[in-house]
């Protein structure tokens, strides 16, 4: 007996192919995962997922950039760029206290779970951190604070002193990056026996006592 489309013993699925089921795409016996990719990232999904907090990086290197230049060309010429330095540091540590505000929140939250030191946190200290994004935001931070001190040297007792207060931005991102995407160890399982209320060293030595 032939079955449909004049064949004997078959039958024909979707596109006219016997025994076979093609799936989206016109693929036969396969399914094409997102954007006709089977379950596989791209390059640039898998180089993004490697890199948590690579926004914290830029972010802390484009202050940087921008307040070495508009510093330095304050010190050359103050009269025309000063104005312009002064807003650019000020911003910077406005920016900075906001950042680490943000950072403390979020380690008051994960310190309830997560054993977490100040070092680590601030100066990005230890294996919480990687060492290429450690590298990259202590450089920053670094040159944050020897272009604020060099030039507010440079024009003591002006609007450049102001710079000394830019590399806030560059702590506050390293503790803003450690506290969001830092690899702390778990805090340990409290085993002390619970109880109402405070106790004193010496309560069990009391009741113990006749």
């Amino acid at each position: 007996m032939s079955g449909p489309g004049g064949r004997s013993g078959k039958q024909s699925g979707p596109g006219g192919r016997s025994g076979k089921q093609s799936g989206p795409g016109g693929r036969s016996g396969k399914q094409s995962g997102p954007r006709g990719r089977s379950g596989k990232q791209s390059p640039v999904e898998r180089q993004v997922g490697a890199e948590p907090g690579a926004g914290v990086r830029r972010a802390s290197w484009a202050g940087t950039v921008v307040f070495t230049v508009t510093a330095i060309t304050a010190a050359i010429a103050p009269s025309r760029f000063r104005p312009t330095a002064l807003f650019v540091a000020v911003t910077l540590f406005a920016g900075g206290c906001a950042a680490f505000a943000w950072a403390f929140v979020v380690v008051a939250g994960r310190s309830r779970t997560d054993r977490m030191e100040l070092a680590q946190i601030w100066f990005l200290v230890g294996a919480p951190t990687p060492r290429a994004v450690r590298r990259s935001l202590l450089a920053a931070l670094a040159a944050q604070v020897a272009v604020g001190l060099a030039t507010a040297g440079a024009r003591p007792y002006t609007s450049l002193a102001a710079g000394a207060l830019a590399p806030m931005w560059g702590l506050g991102l390293c503790g803003l990056w450690a506290a969001r995407h830092g690899t702390f160890p778990a805090r340990p399982a409290d085993k002390r026996r619970a109880g109402p209320g405070l106790r004193s060293p010496y309560a069990d030595r009391r009741e113990q006592d006749p």
